[in-house]
């Protein structure tokens, strides 16, 4: 590869075909990547509790962007490098326009995420906790549910890293969308035609890897990006080589710079490899 000495990926779509699970090629890529003197990150919209496992699983490098660009965590001291945090009272009034649309969430902190499934039914409302309580202890998620709008309040003070709302509805996601940005000082992206993803205004995966190059004294065109939706559009702007996996919505195919194989198969170990 050309001269790269950072690699970073998203998770959901493009390294993992599953919650946790990846396939081996893409395994093996990181490990030829680091035994060639690479670092590889992940990069993901997943927040630290979400990511954890996955992570630790496929051997990547300690230092991971979290939570859409919120935060940069070093996964072996638990210590944040970085974070950027909604402030609490734009926090509450989000959530209190999330339930005037009547949507679900996940609310992201540090250590936990929060699962607000007052308007779910049916199945969906219990998928995260049950797919927790069946997994082995060691890849269990410190996680919670709530159906009152008063617990999301609460936690508004404690420091929220990025909210997911999700509204099944195209056209009403939509809307919700646009009464978010009238509040002003927030970030929008998605990752789902029906879910918005709500961060500080300037919280994004591209201005995170250009932070995390710093850190890591990398220059841009030392960088390699991988991903698959909206939400990576800014880092494969960014870094030297961006890599869209042919499963990619057409915006991040047109902010790469190449197109890999399927994100649930073996993509990135083609473009490693």
């Amino acid at each position: 590869m050309r001269d790269i000495r950072l690699i970073v990926t998203d998770l959901d779509g493009t390294f993992l075909n599953g919650y946790r699970s990846f396939h081996p090629d893409n395994a093996k890529a990181i490990r030829a990547a680091q035994e060639a003197g690479i670092m590889v990150c992940a990069c993901t919209g997943r927040c630290y509790e979400m990511a954890k496992s996955p992570i630790v699983m496929a051997g990547f490098d300690r230092l991971a962007i979290l939570s859409n660009g919120a935060a940069i965590k070093d996964f072996r001291t638990g210590y944040n490098l970085m974070e950027k945090l909604i402030p609490p009272g734009k926090a509450q009034e989000t959530m209190g326009l999330m339930d005037e649309f009547r949507g679900t969430a996940r609310i992201y902190l540090d250590h936990t995420y929060v699962t607000y499934n007052k308007y779910q039914s049916g199945r969906g409302r219990d998928d995260s906790m049950d797919r927790n309580r069946r997994a082995p202890r060691r890849l269990r998620e410190n996680i919670s549910c709530t159906d009152r709008l008063e617990d999301l309040m609460e936690l508004a003070e404690q420091g929220i890293q990025q909210i997911n709302v999700t509204i099944p509805d195209r056209e009403r996601s939509r809307l919700f969308e646009e009464q978010v940005r009238k509040i002003g000082g927030l970030e929008t992206t998605a990752s789902n035609p029906t879910d918005v993803e709500i961060m500080l205004e300037g919280v994004s995966k591209g201005n995170a890897l250009i932070e995390l190059a710093r850190i890591l004294g990398v220059e841009r065109e030392n960088v390699m990006a991988l991903g698959d939706n909206y939400n990576d559009v800014p880092m494969l702007r960014w870094a030297g080589i961006g890599v869209a996996v042919s499963n990619a919505v057409d915006a991040a195919k047109e902010a790469a710079d190449r197109i890999t194989g399927n994100g649930r198969e073996n993509g990135m170990g083609q473009a490693v490899f």
